[in-house]
């Protein structure tokens, strides 16, 4: 099974580029957050945000044969801040 594309989850095209960058952004902050562990949990806290945000969005479109797909990248961040304040 695929992933719709986000225009058919109401997400206009033109986010794309932004929501794309946002992503990229967090995962070289959670890697330069090895160094500086303050910009690892922000950029935790920003893709815990951006993922959040598609798990939102596929449940108000009652999306739910395709809710898997955003909660299995949600889970690795949650996974990510849990061992940050743990530490």
């Amino acid at each position: 099974m695929a992933t719709a594309p986000p225009t058919q989850y109401g997400v206009p095209q033109s986010w794309r580029a932004l929501l794309s960058l946002a992503k990229a952004g967090g995962a070289i902050g959670l890697l330069v957050g090895f160094a500086v562990p303050a910009i690892g949990a922000a950029a935790a806290i920003g893709l815990f945000l951006h993922f959040g945000g598609a798990v939102i969005t596929v449940l108000r479109t009652r999306s739910h044969k395709t809710i898997t797909f955003p909660v299995l990248h949600l889970a690795p961040v949650v996974a990510a801040i849990a061992l940050g304040y743990a530490a």
